[in-house]
């Protein structure tokens, strides 16, 4: 949606309070989690934010505020958000995933910082060129047995 509607360009817009307020939980819980080496239960507070992020898009319907050229800041604002977020997410499955997150900050054109401290709101520095990227996890078919 960032290439589509703003032309890959994302920059920062009027903080979002509670989106502020669930990253900055994420990183205290996910510390606390790891110095209990609760893997699973910090797994599961960033699908949480996953969760959040889902319900945002589809409260905001950014494809509905493309169609209104007096909500383009409205959308510019949504739209970093929910980078920002995508953002936050990556950080925190780094250390799930420490090959995928760099390729997801990649994609959204973000320094490879996965340090804790990156788990914040609006930590994406604005930036430009944003494509839209290949899968991170492309199907695989199984071939089915022949009969």
């Amino acid at each position: 949606m960032i290439a589509r509607y703003l032309g890959g360009r994302v920059a920062a817009g009027p903080r979002n309070e509670e989106l502020a307020s669930a990253l900055d939980g994420l990183r205290e819980k996910l510390i606390a989690r790891f110095d209990a080496y609760d893997l699973t239960g910090g797994l599961e507070d960033v699908w949480g934010i996953v969760r959040w992020l889902n319900r945002h898009v589809e409260t905001t319907a950014p494809w509905q505020l493309a169609k209104d050229e007096a909500k383009s800041e409205e959308l510019a604002a949504v739209l970093y958000d929910l980078a920002d977020g995508v953002r936050a997410v990556a950080v925190a499955l780094a250390p799930y995933l420490p090959e995928t997150a760099p390729r997801i900050l990649g994609a959204l054109r973000q320094p490879v910082d996965v340090s804790l401290g990156q788990v914040a709101y609006g930590k994406s520095v604005e930036t430009e060129g944003i494509k839209p990227a290949a899968p991170l996890f492309p199907r695989v078919d199984v071939p089915t047995a022949a009969a």
